[in-house]
């Protein structure tokens, strides 16, 4: 019994087994890991090839459709089947052959070459109409833009050891007849000597740039206020671009090198774009004519933008109606002021509700003190209306001379046309201009209260508004032959409140500035102001000194930098702002944050620095250390900020300037 139990044969040959059957499971263990490994990394691999091979037909696609509607239509080479027509009918309506070809080029072209019958990886394209749907609303009978969201579905070349991936990618594509500049944040066309865009400083940019010549510096330039002969600068961080370069030569390349952005991040190059460029001054008057025509019921064989069609209407107007002069209405003269050769004291003493009053004099001074509801005021000679109480003119105020209103309660008028200049001042209650104004010469408004004007317009001369402590609504399109001018107070102790809100496209043939005030879209900023200059375009003075309750950039839980509107009540410029010069724009004193776009067709010039600024002594001190300050600006908000925003291509398409070819606007692809 004891040497049964002291006997150890077989001992070893079972731990030999044990430990053989121990590295067995682990070695078969690690097998299975590096099988599966391989396999994952085969599926992985196959995975990236297929989302490429993806991107890459959907890019093909597009490009495929830019090479056949981004032509210009008027070109002879073009099939007559596949020419769109551009031309509106029948009072600016969509001609009915516009859809039908432009469905027959996605159809031949498109479908023609990357469906599943032709490439043998697509197991789907399907290409679905949005325009007339939400949130896009378009009516396709007023309007050639349209909108598309392209659905494509690809798998891969399954191989003896790969697996079936399918990947499915969707991209919303605007077509637009619109020219090319609206597709950018920022952007110059122009290659000349001491052109191009010129990107001094560290300017914050989310969206697609556009530019044939670039120049990048670090010192952002600013003048002070009381000397502005002599430049100062600031050393800063570089510009920041949150998009692409896109440029039609390939001049660029040598500056896409890390050391010329902000972070070292630098954009991608899109060289050998199609930039289709336009005739400003040509679209204005032509909008000019169109408008003219509409307002008036004529129809001129030729665009005829003479304002003197003005003139020519009031002479009209005014034939076989019988106007009497103050005298006559009330039996005996009176002259309040120098230089009126008459004058009513109570207008609502010689008008009945909804009656129509026409006065014949030079100058003529006209003052309600009680309320009244006229159909219409007619005037041969200069006006001047001093409204104390409530006052409704429901047709028109019609004047062959000029007009001063000076309000002080509730003002409604239905429409204004006159020979000579505007001026109005809004003291107290709120003005109303429902419909039309035409004038040929200025239009000036002076508001302490609110101000609206509800439909298309024509300035002959400069358009001046200046909101106080208020808001100035323009709520439609506007044409200005001369300067358009927008100035609030200029009190730089208090938060900035003087507004304008728009919803408007408006030709300037003139210069544009835009100082002290605030520029809002209408429907809680849903719309914008698309503002066309001839002449330079000038910001002065936006936000001075405002700042960011904390200047340090902030990261969202992706990573994304967040937007200036997620830290921040500061009010954006609500708009696109185009030149067909010069613009050059300082986020130094000022905060600049665009909500839209800025394109100089000659030179754009953005100076910006990073962070907090409290006034010109802080301006001062940035400027008397340049060694330090791009390191204390460094991960601080800029000054100067664009965000592109697309729905300048959808909000007033009606009014913007068409071109003879559709533009191509891809929307980023979402891959499923």
């Amino acid at each position: 019994m004891k040497k049964l139990l002291t006997n150890q044969q077989g001992y070893n040959l079972m731990v030999v087994i044990l430990v053989s059957t121990i590295f067995l499971v682990v070695g078969l263990s690690i097998l299975t890991m590096s099988l599966q490994g391989s396999i994952r990394t085969s599926i992985r691999e196959t995975d990236i090839k297929a989302t490429a091979q993806a991107r890459q037909i959907m890019d093909e696609i597009i490009a495929e459709l830019q090479q056949n509607v981004s032509i210009n239509q008027l070109d002879s080479s073009i099939s007559s089947e596949y020419r769109l027509d551009l031309k509106k009918v029948d009072g600016n309506l969509v001609p009915i052959s516009f859809d039908p070809t432009l469905k027959k080029i996605i159809k031949d072209k498109i479908y023609g070459k990357f469906d599943e019958n032709h490439l043998n990886a697509v197991q789907n394209l399907d290409i679905t109409e949005l325009t007339t749907k939400p949130p896009y609303n378009i009516r396709s009978t007023d309007a050639f833009t349209r909108v598309y969201k392209v659905t494509l579905i690809v798998k891969n070349q399954k191989g003896k050891s790969e697996a079936l991936i399918k990947r499915k990618l969707e991209r919303t594509v605007i077509l637009s007849p619109t020219p090319s500049f609206l597709q950018y944040a920022v952007g110059a066309f122009d290659i000349s000597d001491n052109s191009g865009l010129i990107l001094r400083g560290s300017p914050n940019i989310e969206g697609n740039v556009f530019a044939n010549k670039l120049t990048i510096q670090r010192n952002a330039r600013y003048y002070e206020r009381n000397n502005s002969s002599t430049f100062k600068e600031i050393n800063t961080p570089l510009p920041s671009i949150l998009g692409d370069i896109y440029t039609t030569n390939t001049k660029l390349l040598d500056q896409m090198v890390p050391e010329n952005f902000y972070g070292k991040k630098v954009p991608s190059l899109k060289n050998h774009s199609v930039f289709v460029d336009m005739n400003l001054n040509q679209t204005r008057l032509e909008r000019t004519s169109q408008l003219i025509d509409r307002q008036f019921d004529e129809k001129s064989p030729t665009p005829n933008p003479s304002l003197d069609r003005i003139s020519n209407y009031l002479t009209k107007q005014f034939e076989n109606l019988k106007f009497k002069s103050i005298k006559d209405l009330l039996g005996s003269l009176k002259v309040p002021l120098p230089g009126l050769s008459s004058a009513v004291s109570n207008l609502g003493s010689i008008v009945t509700t909804n009656s129509d009053l026409l006065i014949n004099d030079s100058a003529i001074e006209i003052n309600n003190i009680s309320p009244v509801s006229l159909k219409s005021l007619q005037v041969k000679g200069n006006l001047t209306l001093n409204s104390k109480d409530p006052l409704t003119i429901t047709d028109k105020l019609f004047v062959d001379g000029n007009i001063i209103i000076n309000n002080y309660n509730t003002l409604n008028i239905g429409k204004i046309i006159t020979t000579g200049s505007i001026k109005i001042i809004n003291a107290q209650g709120i003005l109303t201009i429902k419909d039309q104004i035409l004038t040929k010469q200025d239009l000036s408004i002076d508001a302490f209260q609110p101000v609206n004007i509800l439909s298309e317009s024509i300035v002959g001369g400069n358009l001046n508004l200046n909101p106080s402590n208020t808001t100035i609504s323009v709520l439609d399109n506007m044409i200005v032959n001369n300067n358009f001018n927008i100035t609030g107070n200029s009190d730089k102790n208090t938060v900035e409140n003087d507004n304008t809100i728009f919803n408007s496209v408006i030709y300037v043939g003139g210069e544009s500035s835009i100082t002290n005030v605030n520029i809002k879209g209408a429907d809680n900023n849903t719309k914008q102001l698309v503002l066309l200059s001839e002449d330079n375009l000038e910001l002065f003075r936006l936000n001075e000194f405002n700042n960011l309750d904390n200047p340090k950039e902030q990261l969202d839980a992706s990573g994304r930098l967040k937007d200036i509107s997620e830290v921040s009540n500061i009010t954006p410029l609500q708009g696109y702002f185009y030149t067909d010069k010069n613009a050059e724009l300082y986020g130094v004193g000022s905060f600049f944050y665009i909500n839209g776009g800025l394109f100089a067709h000659n030179t754009l010039t953005i100076n910006a620095i990073r962070g907090s600024v409290q006034s010109e002594d802080t301006l001062t001190k940035f400027s008397n250390t340049p060694t330090t300050q791009p390191q204390e600006q460094n991960q601080k908000y800029s000054r100067f900020n664009v965000k592109y925003d697309k729905s300048v291509l959808l909000n007033r398409i009606d009014a913007l300037p068409i071109v003879n070819s559709l533009q191509v606007i891809p929307d980023d692809t979402t891959i499923k």
